[in-house]
């Protein structure tokens, strides 16, 4: 490492504030969708409160939509698009005003990056920072828009995607083009990555965090690699489509030893069921182990919802240490100042703010729907006693 080599601080681009509101923010914004998606998964199996006062309406809401699935499928899945036309416009309202502080940031970021390169320049050090702190951004985004995809029409979300508005597809368009100034942005710096910057001396001193392995900036196989991302990124719409495939089969990956487990679980049950409604139980019993089986389905879109955030979630973490651990590493090439306290600092921690208190409010809610969803079960599970007791009489 030369001793001579020296990068200017940017608070602006790696100050503390900075990094932290986006962190801050990838790591909050999953709340809110979560416990959106949470309570859609409460709908056709427990409670839902869909705008009915009290929990008796709730708990009656709750066995109403339990026989409908039962004796109709087709007409369950109306009732629930019913429903969410009118009861899911807050969930989605929440996940919108989520998705737009985190696109704001990242937008933000990436404008004042080209800023600085064009009028000021920007070393190569900045800059990697700006990929990764934007990659960030777009994920946690792109994460937020399929939610509010999924709220808008959540039956519908994985084969009507023809029939969406302009409007709903606001935030996956955006999204996209998010990806694509974010793949023009790495093109630029990977094709000229030796010589980028006001101070290009430096650039084979800077190191780069890989899955545990420091390896030169200007490495050039860490090159092509730039390369081969940003250049598969830098089509609209297109790139939204490689990456929800290529984390589809990431989470795939990830799961498939739970899946496995999972499909034993199930022939194992299958079996059990067959043969123990020979012996004589009652119809009650037998419609609580159909159910049961019928809870654990592989299809369950819930199940394809979380399968396709899991991978985003540890994107989203590599990330963010591949970011800290490019400032560590990398720490005594860079001047004092860096993590002096700036306006723009100080404008990303107050974007943080109804970040929070959106989800302290998505948590409470959380919280009542599940008190009414164990006495909606407690109900449910006295009612066969009641009727056989009336029966025996």
């Amino acid at each position: 490492m030369s001793n001579s080599c020296t990068i200017d601080a940017n608070p602006d681009i790696a100050g503390i504030g900075v990094r932290v509101s986006i962190y801050i923010q990838a790591l909050l914004a999953i709340i809110p969708a979560a416990v959106a998606l949470y309570q859609y998964g409460m709908t056709h199996t427990t409670v839902k409160n869909f705008g009915v006062n009290g929990e008796a309406d709730a708990i009656r809401e709750y066995h109403h939509q339990t026989e409908l699935w039962r004796r109709d499928p087709q007409a369950a899945k109306q009732h629930l698009r019913d429903l969410y036309e009118s009861a899911s416009k807050q969930d989605r309202a929440v996940v919108r005003g989520a998705w737009l502080a985190v696109q704001v940031t990242g937008a933000a970021l990436l404008i004042s990056a080209f800023i600085q390169v064009k009028l000021y320049g920007l070393d190569l050090y900045h800059a990697l920072i700006v990929i990764n702190l934007s990659w960030i951004s777009h994920m946690t985004a792109l994460g937020l828009a399929l939610t509010e995809l999924f709220l808008a029409d959540p039956v519908d979300f994985f084969f009507g995607w023809g029939q969406k508005s302009l409007k709903q597809l606001l935030p996956y368009i955006l999204c996209s083009l998010h990806l694509t100034a974010t793949a023009a942005f790495g093109l630029w710096v990977f094709s000229n990555i030796d010589d980028f910057g006001g101070n290009a001396g430096c650039n084979s001193d800077i190191h780069y965090w890989v899955f545990g392995h420091q390896v030169s900036a200007t490495n050039p196989h860490f090159r092509k690699a730039g390369l081969v991302i940003s250049g598969l990124a830098i089509c609209p719409n297109i790139n939204l489509q490689l990456e929800i495939l290529f984390s589809g089969l990431v989470g795939f990956l990830l799961s498939l030893p739970g899946l496995i487990i999972h499909i034993v679980v199930v022939i194992i049950l299958v079996v059990i069921l067959l043969l123990v409604t020979k012996l004589c139980l009652s119809q009650a019993q037998k419609d609580k182990l159909t159910k049961f089986l019928g809870d654990l389905g592989i299809h369950n879109p819930m199940r394809r919802v979380y399968g396709q955030a899991m991978p985003y979630a540890l994107m989203i973490m590599l990330f963010i240490i591949a970011t800290e651990e490019l400032i560590v590493v990398n720490r005594e090439l860079v001047s004092d100042g860096e993590n002096d306290w700036t306006f723009g600092q100080t404008l990303a921690m107050f974007v943080l703010l109804p970040v929070i208190l959106d989800v302290i409010s998505k948590l409470r809610r959380a919280s009542r729907l599940g008190i009414v969803r164990a006495k909606a079960f407690s109900q449910s599970e006295t009612e066969p006693e009641d009727d056989d007791s009336e029966s025996a009489a």
